[in-house]
């Protein structure tokens, strides 16, 4: 089971997007082998709230969004959820962790780097993240208490709808999605087990440099026609198809082979 999240100490809210935070981190806690869930204390205006019973807490609703340790200590993220009518591209976040131990020294780190993810229709939100892959020291300094502290200054932007803009880009996507499932115009097969998935040389070259290196001439997969990927399912070789076509992340993101890309 998740260790139980952990309450902020204090909340400098400079505005509704900016918040400073604060968080006292146990020994007991840092050095268990689970996820750390970090909660804030001001909802994010507009997010939607995550469901305890989703991380598995019995806890009162994180607002809008959480900070996240990895298990491995390797990594510290921004969480935030919105609801799914809300457009995650024109969402943007800022996240700036001080690591401050006993003997007054302390670490800083800048999140770097933004995913946004697509649920299925059965989960009703969506997510911004932002996140920086970082090793963090496992045996950090602890005070008097066996503590030390995490200090965040957590910004979430939101640009205001463009409606024509959205009715663009969707139909984009849909005419995208369609060109995945035309078969008649297709000039190259990707096999993944026993499945045979009809795409587009030009398409699969633009948008993925593997496959741009495969199909370059005089390789046996553009004479061919015919790229095989190896030791992957195939409904994750179609997630990625269709994430290369569309843009669109699975709702599990997992099953993207990231190695690909």
């Amino acid at each position: 089971m998740p260790r139980p999240p952990i309450e902020a100490h204090s909340d400098n809210a400079l505005n509704c997007y900016h918040q400073k935070l604060a968080w006292k981190i146990k020994k007991v806690d840092w050095s268990s082998d689970e996820k750390l869930y970090l909660k804030l204390q001001t909802k994010i205006p507009g997010s939607s709230s995550i469901v305890p019973s989703v991380l598995g807490l019995g806890s009162p609703p994180y607002l809008g969004g959480c900070v996240i340790i990895g298990k491995l200590r390797n990594a510290i993220g921004f969480v935030t959820q919105w609801p799914r009518d809300v457009d995650l591209s024109k969402i943007s976040l800022d996240a700036f962790f001080t690591i401050t131990i006993d003997d007054g020294s302390s670490v800083s780190i800048h999140c770097d780097k933004t995913r946004r993810v697509k649920h299925d229709d059965n989960i009703p939100w969506n997510q911004v993240n932002i996140q920086k892959i970082v090793s963090l020291d496992p045996e950090l300094p602890y005070d008097e208490e066996g503590c030390f502290t995490i200090e965040a200054e957590l910004k979430v932007g939101q640009e205001e709808p463009n409606n024509e803009e959205n009715s663009r880009e969707s139909d984009f996507v849909k005419e995208m999605g369609g060109i995945f499932s035309d078969i008649k115009n297709s000039d190259v097969v990707v096999i993944a087990g026993e499945e045979k998935f009809h795409c587009h040389k030009n398409i699969l070259s633009a948008r993925c440099e593997v496959f741009k290196n495969m199909l370059a001439p005089n390789t046996i997969e553009s004479e061919s026609s015919t790229i095989e990927v190896k030791e992957v399912p195939a409904v994750a070789v179609e997630s990625m198809l269709k994430y290369i076509y569309t843009v669109e992340v699975p709702g599990d993101p997992e099953k993207l082979p990231l190695d690909l890309f």
